[in-house]
């Protein structure tokens, strides 16, 4: 069993705050999502690393301009700096803790052998140190509030500037670094400070709506760029261009303008859409030799050609934990759905993924296809449907409360909750049956149905003509408390019981224990899927485990350890010797199986 590839996650924002991405000089981009860092090329997207070093929501992360180290800050206020060219594992270099609060921004100099930080704290609000001693080289003293930006001149001789929430622009001479004056032109915060690649300037932004250019070796301001064309709301983000002549700004007014930094005109205006949302805000931008990429707030990157208004490419994905997976038996694609009540849609298993429009109002929970629609409930007690050829999410109607799975056989739509089972053809209910107890688990396959919570087990079979249920002799008995996950097998023959870490198999319909404990779990077991011959069990959970089983070599079981950072929520297959997983940080990783 091996990695074949990773859906990384998209980016954390937060709403009228920049969100930071950087690039280094062999084009991969570098940004934070969930605890962890994410690494991908802007050429090949599907060319991804993880780095999962934090325990708290990472905030910010800088490439050294060497490529060989990153530095990653986080809510707590922890730096890590580590390295990214050893391909065993990520060497930690350097662990540091200045402030009691997010980390907000990070520069490094030129030379790779400094490092900046700002955020939020108590005592101290910025700091800069050697970057693999972590002596300090400098105060960094002047703000009264949370500093949100910083950067480093990058030619000699050194300057550090610095910009927050007290609307002030500091300017530092150093090393080692001292505060030389202030500037106090802005209303309103500023949101980002950037050098020009020659260091001949500096320009801030903020939410007062300006540009304002300041002389890079004495921090002298110089004029504010006037424009009918500019920004109608807070500016978060500016990047410059290779050369230094221009420079791309984005905003809460859902775009980004590309400026001519000489005379001030706008260039360029960039729309994501023709009608766009609040999740088109737009929270950063980096320029990179292979585009101009602004993250939105829904976390999406788009890629910008300076000719084209619109995106030439769009990456969509996840940020929010992935509930569910299902693989598209029609077709070389697979859907994924979060706790956002999103839905993916993944084509070709190349990346090239599209959002299904529209959401729900609660988190989906579970997803099957159709062959011409994907099904999905939510935590609002809805079924829902997508249509394959429009693409748009129903409303939705109303089904069993508390709904615990879905599944779909031969055409028939059953969904199972926590007090009843129902049946459904379309939309249209045919069958709803009631369950003596509160089922905390679900599973359909072969034509049988089965829930179960406690110590007991319901089986059913399926009537698809009427889409009745009709019982199947008494509840099984367990011989171990805490059903937590079923599973049944596609000739009907198996049926996989955990309860807590432990999964139990029974034939069926003797209902036989052939299997009493495969106990290699290290955690709960979240969710079970069968391969296609019956004889193999893929299973994953709270542990860090993900587990492929032999039914005829009881013994026999392969461990992959670290597949999810947290471990995974739901596993499914999606083919013969393929399975999907999903996890809490919004990543889906793709494996290849080895029966």
């Amino acid at each position: 069993m091996s990695l074949k590839s990773i859906y990384a996650p998209l980016p954390n924002t937060v709403r009228a705050e920049p969100c930071r991405i950087s690039c280094n000089r062999d084009g991969r981009m570098v940004y934070c999502s969930g605890s962890n860092v994410v690494m991908r090329y802007i050429d090949n997207p599907m060319n991804v690393e993880v780095y999962g070093g934090h325990t708290a929501t990472t905030t910010c992360a800088k490439w050294a301009p060497s490529g060989a180290y990153i530095c990653s800050g986080d809510s707590t206020g922890k730096i890590l700096m580590w390295d990214t060219l050893n391909e065993e594992g990520r060497i930690l270099k350097l662990e540091r803790k200045t402030f009691n609060g997010p980390v907000t921004d990070i520069a490094w100099t030129s030379d790779s052998q400094r490092i900046a930080t700002v955020g939020q704290g108590t005592n101290c609000l910025a700091d800069v140190f050697i970057w693999n001693t972590g002596a300090s080289i400098g105060s960094i003293s002047g703000h009264t509030r949370r500093v949100l930006t910083c950067d480093f001149r990058p030619t000699r001789p050194f300057r550090l500037v610095t910009g927050g929430e007290d609307n002030l622009v500091n300017f530092y001479q150093g090393p080692p670094f001292r505060f030389k004056h202030s500037y106090n032109g802005h209303s309103r915060y500023v949101n980002t400070i950037r050098y020009s690649p020659d260091g001949a300037r500096y320009a801030s932004v903020g939410s007062d709506k300006t540009i304002r250019l300041f002389e890079g070796k004495t921090g002298e301001f110089q004029h504010c760029i006037e424009s009918p064309d500019m920004h109608k709301v807070s500016i978060y983000d500016l990047c410059w261009s290779p050369d230094g002549t221009q420079a791309v700004t984005c905003s809460g007014d859902k775009t980004c303008k590309m400026w001519d930094m000489n005379t001030g005109q706008c260039l360029q205006t960039f729309t994501p859409c023709e009608q766009p949302t609040v999740n088109d805000m737009q929270q950063g931008v980096i320029w990179t030799p292979q585009a101009i990429i602004s993250v939105s707030l829904d976390g999406s990157f788009n890629f910008w050609d300076p000719t084209m208004q619109g995106p030439r490419h769009v990456i969509h994905g996840h940020h929010s934990p992935v509930n569910a997976v299902v693989h598209d038996m029609t077709a070389p694609r697979f859907y994924s759905a979060d706790h956002q009540g999103n839905i993916r849609a993944f084509g070709d298993y190349t990346g090239n993924e599209e959002p299904i429009v529209g959401h729900t109002q609660a988190p989906i929970t579970h997803l099957a296809t159709t062959g011409d629609a994907v099904a999905a409930v939510s935590l609002d007690s809805k079924l829902h449907y997508a249509p394959l050829d429009t693409n748009q999410l129903g409303a939705g109607i109303d089904t069993v409360t508390h709904p615990n799975g879905i599944a779909v056989l031969n055409g028939l739509t059953i969904v199972g909750g926590e007090r009843a089972i129902a049946t459904y053809r379309d939309e249209d209910k045919l069958h709803e049956v009631a369950l003596p107890f509160d089922s905390v688990c679900f599973a359909a396959n072969g034509g049988r149905v089965a829930v179960g919570q406690g110590n007991k087990v319901m089986l059913f079979t399926v009537n698809f003509d009427n889409g009745e249920l009709v019982q199947e002799g008494d509840m099984l008995t367990t011989e171990q408390p805490g059903v937590c996950c079923l599973g049944l097998s596609p000739d009907g023959r198996y049926l996989a019981v955990a309860m807590g870490k432990n999964i139990s198999l029974y034939t069926l319909p003797e209902r036989e224990c052939v299997i009493r404990t495969w106990q290699f779990h290290d955690g709960t077991v979240h969710s079970m899927d069968w391969a296609s011959d019956s004889k193999h069990l893929v299973s994953c959970g709270n542990g860090p485990n993900l587990i492929l089983w032999d039914v005829e070599q009881h013994l026999k079981c392969t461990r992959i350890p670290h597949q999810h950072k947290g471990g995974a929520k739901c596993v499914r297959m999606a083919g013969d010797n393929v399975c999907l997983t999903a996890g809490p940080h919004g990543m889906i990783h793709h494996w290849d199986l080895e029966f």
